[in-house]
């Protein structure tokens, strides 16, 4: 404000020997507006010379209750409100999240929104604004001056018409709106809707299911990647902010095993590209095998720019995914846990979930952030969402799109298949190579140690249909038991309704068993799994194993990740 008052003085000097006083106040007038204006980008500031200036104007705002995501989404409906009149006749003000900075990276740029104020500063303030405006789940007026409405922005009054029959329809809605939400998101999915444009009661407002608006990065990403060592191009992964040090991580956060098998696999199959881990706090558990960690090392200017250069960015649902939309970045792959991907998923971004639980279980407890209703601890949607599964998923993103160069083909085979069967360091079965693994693409390969009890096999039931079972439930366990009939009528009653199978016969079992017995197990002759320790290739062995070292023994496997059977 000094700053402020050492120009304004500079200006009394220069019209003081101007003796009218009419005179001197339509310059103060005139140069307060410039001086305003000048100064908006820096300071969307609220003063008593402000209001005067724009005294004829209709004043309103709105509370946008939540934190950054939220905020971020109801910025829409601000947009789409103020847009119904014409902008030189209305003043907005937003009162938007507690800190100061947070806003000021948000509102800063948007020129719908003339003045910013914390979210605590509308209490005393309320009856300086002719409609105040709460936006939560549902927009609620808080005051409204009717006769300024009606003179000055009487197309609102259809609009406010709509919201209060709404809320007087749904008076238990709003005197607990929490209690509720889980009614009101199914509410939203048969109807189509999303977090966006739920808000849009009666659609009124004809307010889309996506970001009408945009906000910026401020700095240069070449200022910003120097100074955090990154090159080239890089995928950004967050853990959301639930993964503090002993702290429980909720029901929306991927599990960090998880995590550090996918950076992985994405290091190995794209190591062109940086994994810079995004966070809140630098007590965020870091992800291993990631290049940059940058957890509570960025300002949230450096944050955006960040999240609008990156290639991609992998996260839970929450605030950052958001503010990459909000800045007109590329997608995110989002790891769905408890909140529900029909609401709060956008178009355009990979929103992958288990689909282990048929409902979302999202605000139907007290406790729904923490605490899963089926186990009273680990989320099992989340458990149940594997790293194989969104691996593939961003595979085929990226080579699909102009990101990477596409993978060269070898004799007809996939590159990535062409390098696994011809990896020297293992021997795989000559007619499983032939029939399984060469029309496919194998991304990703390497060797793992796990205890053999810990695999699993693929069973054909009487139903017709595969199950994936414990390998202790293995028919190959049937016949090394003694029961070899029961192994034979398994594999007749699979070849009569599934697929002819001249492999696997009591002999060839048999003769198998007597060279284990003879020589021992050769490691060399691996067993192949997938990204869930189930069983690609090598049941047989797998169970000889089980059977005569018990289920701790610890064996070396191939894990494979591609378009191959992931569940």
């Amino acid at each position: 404000m000094n700053k402020y008052i050492d120009d304004l003085l500079e200006v009394l000097d220069s019209a003081i020997a101007d003796s009218s006083s009419h005179k001197i106040a339509q310059i103060l007038i005139e140069w307060n507006q410039t001086y305003l204006q000048r100064n908006a980008r820096d300071e969307k500031v609220s003063t008593s010379i402000n209001e005067l200036i724009n005294s004829d104007k209709f004043k309103i705002a709105f509370r946008l209750n939540g934190n950054l995501g939220s905020i971020l989404v109801r910025t829409n409906i601000v947009k789409k409100i103020v847009s119904l009149v014409p902008r030189k006749i209305i003043d907005v003000t937003v009162f938007g999240h507690p800190k100061p900075e947070i806003n000021q990276e948000i509102f800063s740029d948007l020129d719908f929104i003339d003045h910013v104020q914390n979210y605590g500063d509308l209490a005393n303030r309320i009856k300086k604004y002719h409609l105040v405006i709460d936006l939560d789940t549902f927009p609620t007026v808080i005051y409204k001056d009717n006769e300024k409405i009606k003179s000055k922005v009487p197309v609102y009054i259809p609009m406010l018409k709509e919201w209060d029959d709404f809320k007087n329809k749904h008076k238990e809605w709003f005197k607990n709106i929490a209690r509720f939400r889980p009614q009101i998101y199914t509410l939203a999915k048969m109807n189509g809707k999303n977090c966006i444009n739920n808000m849009d009661i009666g659609n009124y407002l004809g307010l889309e299911d996506h970001f009408i608006y945009s906000i910026s990065p401020d700095l240069n990403i070449l200022d910003v990647a120097k100074k955090f060592n990154i090159c080239g191009k890089f995928i950004t992964l967050n853990r959301g902010s639930y993964t503090l040090k002993n702290q429980s991580e909720g029901t929306r956060v991927w599990p960090l095993e998880y995590y550090n098998q996918l950076a992985r696999l994405l290091k190995r199959k794209y190591p062109q590209f940086q994994l810079v881990q995004l966070g809140e706090s630098e007590e965020c558990l870091p992800i291993d095998g990631i290049d940059i960690n940058l957890c509570g090392k960025t300002t949230l200017a450096e944050l955006k720019t960040l999240l609008h250069a990156a290639l991609l960015h992998i996260d839970g649902e929450g605030g950052m995914p958001h503010l990459r939309r909000a800045l007109n970045a590329g997608p995110s792959v989002i790891l769905f846990g408890s909140t529900p991907k029909e609401y709060f998923g956008y178009d355009g971004n990979i929103n992958l979930s288990s689909g282990y639980c048929s409902e979302s279980c999202c605000e139907l407890h007290k406790n729904w952030l923490h605490k899963c209703l089926l186990t009273n601890g680990e989320a099992l949607c989340l458990k149940e969402l594997k790293p194989a599964y969104v691996f593939k998923c961003i595979v085929e993103y990226l080579d699909k799109g102009e990101h990477v160069h596409k993978s060269q083909y070898y004799d007809g085979l996939y590159e990535g298949t062409y390098k696994f069967i011809h990896d020297k360091t293992f021997i795989l079965d000559k007619t499983w190579v032939d029939e399984f693994i060469k029309p496919r693409a194998i991304y990703s390969y390497f060797k793992e140690k796990i205890k053999v009890g810990d695999l699993f096999c693929m069973y054909y039931t009487p139903s017709k249909i595969w199950e994936r079972r414990p390998i202790s439930e293995s028919n190959c366990l049937t016949f090394l038991n003694g029961n070899k009939k029961a192994y034979e009528k398994y594999n007749k009653f699979k070849n009569d309704t599934y697929a002819k199978d001249s492999i696997h016969s009591n002999e060839r079992f048999s003769s198998l068993i007597n060279q284990l017995n003879k020589k021992h197990y050769n490691p060399k002759y691996v067993i192949v799994v997938n990204g869930h320790n189930t069983i690609m290739d090598g049941q047989h062995r797998a169970c000889w194993l089980l059977n005569k070292y018990g289920p701790d023994y610890e064996i070396q496997v191939i894990k494979i990740y591609g378009d191959i059977e992931v569940r």
